[in-house]
């Protein structure tokens, strides 16, 4: 792996951990919509890191998209800041180790999350200063690895790396042609990977030194 000049990280998993108020959000619009389904956290967990679509798909495969479509807009309307702020919180280290990383690298976000997942994490864990580009699936509905690329072209980067959770991010990474780092903290798993982080206390250690 050649010397990187930016990090581009992945969100739920890597930077911060919503899981829990993701359960919470996803039980409301069940009741709702008299769907007899409840989720505990591992339910849910199994599918981050997925396209939307392909979660609801897996989730309400007896289901036609328009209901669909119409469940996951209730989703989104449970997950309120005041969800957020009772369930939802950056990993141990995240928002310091930013700040030090961020003074010798670039600092990107790419998440599979709907548009204005980003910022509100960014804005909640007063991490927005340390970021400077970021795409959401939400934005234009693109595979993660071709993001990875537009990322790659308009902030001119040459040896970019891409910091996940799941070994969706590691298949996503090697097509876009970046290395991937594994963080085993996260929702995931992988075994194939350029290097391995188990907190990012580490990570950003070992960053700083190169």
């Amino acid at each position: 792996m050649k010397q990187p000049d930016a990090l581009i990280f992945d969100m739920d998993g890597t930077l911060w951990n919503a899981v829990d108020a993701y359960v919470t959000c996803w039980n409301e619009a069940f009741l709702l919509h008299k769907i007899p389904i409840h989720f505990e956290r591992e339910d849910l967990e199994k599918h981050l890191g997925k396209e939307i679509k392909k979660i609801l798909k897996e989730v309400l495969p007896e289901y036609p998209e328009e209901v669909r479509n119409k469940f996951f807009a209730s989703t989104l309307q449970f997950c309120n800041n005041e969800v957020l702020k009772k369930h939802a919180f950056l990993f141990p280290y995240v928002k310091e180790g930013l700040a030090l990383l961020s003074s010798k690298y670039k600092l990107l976000m790419l998440s599979n999350c709907e548009k204005g997942d980003i910022s509100k994490m960014m804005r909640f864990g007063g991490v927005d200063a340390y970021i400077t580009d970021y795409i959401e699936y939400g934005m234009n509905y693109l595979p993660k690895y071709r993001n990875m690329q537009l990322l790659k072209d308009r902030n001119s980067l040459q040896n970019p790396v891409y910091i996940g959770d799941t070994d969706g991010d590691r298949i996503q990474s090697d097509k876009a042609g970046i290395p991937f780092i594994f963080v085993s903290y996260g929702h995931g798993y992988s075994e194939n990977y350029s290097l391995r982080f188990d907190s990012f206390k580490a990570l950003t250690d070992y960053f700083m030194q190169l």
